[in-house]
Parts: structure tokens; C-alpha cells; sequence
């Protein structure tokens, strides 16, 4: 299992389709390695396992104030650089949306992504 966080939205660039991406307060990523376990007959103990692929999982909390940044049809690609590396999230879809409203502080939402694939690119120090 892989994870990314960043902490504060000064130190990455997120964008939608291309479109820049506001009022993000906290992002994660998490890579997870899918096997499958190969058994003999009558054995419980796998003698082999084959990768099935990765399921990416995005968290995501932007200030309601930047509502509709993050599209809810299914297909969308979110890049995330950090100046030195480019991750593109490809087929992404929302599957969670939370809200959380308290009176002293602003409301924020909280978006649970998942992506099909990701590429990962340096950047290039021109």
C-alpha cells in the first residue's frame, strides 16, 4: 500500500479535466496492490500470487465556498503536481460526498474518489 497526503493546498496544484482545482484544504491518496493467491488442491498454504492491479482512493476536503470544482459524472481525470512529479488519476468516480457544517468554523465538503489507473511523470527542470 502506497500513500500521498499533503497537508496544506499552498503545496500542490490540483486540477479537473484540465481546469484548476480551489479551496482544497487536505488531500490523500492511497495505492492499494490487488493479488490473487494461488493454492493447490487441498492446501491452505498459496504457493504463488498474481497481481490483479491497483485501486486508487482520493480524499479530498475543499471549502463548500468552491462548490462544483469536482464534477459527479463518472470519467474524470485529476492531476495533482507538486513541482517535481505529476500524478494523473485517470476514470475517476465520486462515491462519497459528506458535508460537515459547524457554526463557529466554515463548512467544508469532503469527497471520496476512485480511480481506474494512475500514471505518474517528472517534471522537467527547464
Amino acid at each position: 500500500m502506497t500513500e500521498l497526503s499533503i497537508k496544506r493546498g499552498r503545496d500542490i496544484d490540483l486540477s479537473v479535466n484540465g481546469h484548476p482545482l480551489c479551496g482544497v484544504t487536505h488531500f490523500s491518496a492511497v495505492t492499494k496492490r490487488q493479488r490473487h493467491e494461488l493454492c493447490e488442491y487441498l492446501c491452505g498454504e498459496p504457493y504463488a500470487a498474481c497481481t490483479e492491479g491497483e485501486s486508487h482512493e482520493l480524499v479530498l476536503t475543499v471549502l463548500s465556498l468552491f462548490a462544483g470544482g469536482i464534477p459527479q459524472e463518472d470519467g474524470f481525470t485529476l492531476s495533482v503536481e507538486d513541482g517535481e512529479t505529476e500524478y494523473c488519476y485517470e476514470n475517476c468516480t465520486v462515491v462519497k460526498i459528506e458535508r460537515d457544517i459547524r457554526g463557529d468554523k466554515a463548512v467544508i465538503d469532503r469527497y471520496t474518489v476512485r480511480a481506474v489507473s494512475m500514471t505518474q511523470r517528472r517534471m522537467n527542470d527547464a
